[in-house]
């Protein structure tokens, strides 16, 4: 892209953000490098349209519809919800936030303001009317059984509740009464059983799932999940496999499972 240069906005973003769980890789192969023990997730701006979308639409609109629309990359989306959920970026005021726009503006170079992605709704009417509110719950629910089975995985089954305090009291002194479960040996059996066949079922992905270890130099639940099309249940298994057959270290802290260094009992290269 014609005098797109990304140092000054690497430079603002380091000054500005002293601290940061994660990293940042951009399309001209450098990187703003994560400041934490634990490296985080890893944040991919594959072009300046990326920034263009964040400078068009600044907050959340402008990164979403640039991760929509494939410029943003996010290697582990669980790390991303722990970071959201735990890091407290400094506050920012005018001059840093003109400062980054500047940045943006040199890294970006001539790059066209882009569109809107297709997929994003654009609602029309009078807000929170009858018409309106259902064309946008149709707009982000109606969709294939194949998109809920990435979340929900293969059974389909989902199910919430609120409870009152008197409500949950009653309902732990029933399970309490119940005492602890026994299990007769044709329950165990089953149970054997099942747990055969969830192994067989991954089986036929695992040389993928191997693939996209070395990839990414570590996997998750929900990297498989996306990269492999398939529901949470079989992801789970398939990066507990993983570790059984010595491709990725164990889970610390519910984080991402690394690669370990030496696959050579796979036949990975």
């Amino acid at each position: 892209m014609p005098f797109a240069n990304t140092a000054p906005l690497r430079r603002e973003i380091e000054t500005r953000l002293p601290e940061r769980p994660f990293t940042i890789a951009f399309w001209d192969g450098s990187r703003i490098p994560s400041t934490s023990e634990d490296a985080g997730p890893t944040f991919s701006v594959r072009s300046p349209k990326a920034l263009a979308h964040a400078l068009r639409a600044p907050g959340q609109l402008g990164l979403g519809r640039a991760y929509v629309s494939g410029e943003i990359e996010v290697d582990d989306i669980d790390a991303v919800i722990r970071v959201l959920g735990d890091w407290q970026p400094p506050a920012l005021d005018s001059t840093d936030k003109k400062a980054l726009m500047k940045g943006a503006v040199r890294a970006m170079g001539l790059t066209l303001p882009p569109k809107r992605p297709d997929s994003e709704l654009r609602p029309s009417g009078k807000r929170h009317s009858k018409e309106r509110d259902a064309r946008a719950v149709r707009h982000h629910y109606d969709v294939s059984n194949e998109f809920f089975e990435l979340f929900l995985g293969p059974t389909m089954v989902y199910s919430c509740a609120i409870w009152r305090d008197d409500e949950m009291k009653t309902l732990v002194d029933f399970w309490t009464r119940l005492g602890r479960p026994s299990y007769t040996d044709e329950d165990m059996k089953q149970v054997e059983a099942l747990n055969a066949k969830e192994e067989d079922d991954g089986d036929d992905l695992f040389e993928k799932a191997v693939a996209v270890a070395v990839q990414y130099r570590k996997v998750s639940a929900s990297l498989l999940q996306r990269r492999l099309g398939i529901g949470y249940p079989r992801a789970a298994r398939l990066v507990d496999l993983l570790e059984e057959k010595g491709v990725v270290g164990p889970s610390e802290d519910g984080r991402s499972r690394e690669l370990l260094e030496t696959l050579e009992p796979l036949g990975v290269d």
